[in-house]
């Protein structure tokens, strides 16, 4: 019985001896557990890691290539890098431009008809615009398209000689109408009495002789000196211009009753024959 006893209790540690090394491999399982995860938490974060880096090396190629709006002149290809240098200088220069585009004149208006100071008129006269003329008003106009750009080379030169034109076109037709105002002062027979001057004076002087002569003739008080100079010539003491050997009565004097009744085509002809017959 005690011999039963005894192997009861032995078989009993034994047991329990067991029991006590299972619970030890229970906890190395455990820690061998945790040690596998903590390893593989290690693993992602140096993936992760290695992710971000990567991830910064992409976009510091992305900025070292050239933007596509920017130009090539502003880029330095060896340096892989903006020019800004070179920018810069760009950005003070359309400053300034913008500047100088301000102070200029905001429409035609604010030109103003001003000579230079080096202008001197010849002595004794005087010269003053008038505002009112076309032609002025067409060269601000056309000075302040220049200022802006607007319009320049050939285009800008041919507006301005066509002002030049205009203004040559203008004083020709002022003169003209001055000369025809004063003619006018002969009378209805302003056009004939005018006519019968010009062919004297051809017929005495020949064309290009007479011309300088006809040409200054501009007023009414002109033409009426030519046509007492004329009447002188061929009445008072005779006709200069006769021609010995002709038929009728040439180189005869007229009285000065009929010679002023005679019309001026009448006086020509008396005046270039000196044959009161071919006055009639």
């Amino acid at each position: 019985m005690a011999e039963a006893g005894n192997q009861t209790g032995q078989s009993s540690a034994q047991q329990a001896a067991q029991s006590g090394q299972g619970g030890n491999t229970g906890q190395s399982a455990t820690t061998s557990s945790q040690q596998s995860q903590q390893q593989t938490q290690q693993t992602n974060g140096q993936q992760q890691t290695g992710q971000q880096q990567t991830g910064g090396a992409d976009r510091g190629a992305t900025q070292a290539e050239r933007p596509s709006d920017l130009p090539e002149s502003l880029w330095l290809a060896d340096k892989r890098t903006i020019d800004y240098g070179k920018l810069n200088e760009i950005v003070t220069r359309d400053a300034a431009d913008q500047v100088r585009r301000n102070s200029l004149p905001g429409k035609a208006e604010d030109l103003t008809y001003t000579l230079p100071k080096d202008f001197k008129a010849p002595e004794g006269v005087e010269f003053k615009f008038n505002e009112q003329d076309q032609n002025l008003q067409g060269a601000r106009a056309l000075m302040h398209d220049i200022i802006h750009g607007k319009v320049t080379g050939q285009e800008a030169f041919s507006k301005m000689l066509g002002l030049y034109a205009g203004v040559r076109v203008n004083e020709t037709q002022a003169i003209k109408t001055a000369r025809d105002a004063e003619l006018g002062k002969l009378g209805p027979t302003a056009t004939a009495r005018m006519s019968a001057i010009n062919t004297f004076l051809e017929g005495t002087l020949g064309a290009a002789d007479a011309k300088p002569l006809q040409d200054a003739i501009w007023t009414a008080a002109a033409a009426q000196s030519w046509e007492k100079l004329i009447t002188k010539l061929a009445t008072g003491h005779g006709s200069r211009f006769a021609q010995n050997g002709r038929d009728g009565r040439a180189g005869q004097a007229v009285d000065q009753k009929t010679y002023d009744g005679w019309s001026p085509a009448q006086r020509l002809n008396y005046a270039r024959t000196g044959d009161p017959d071919r006055a009639m």
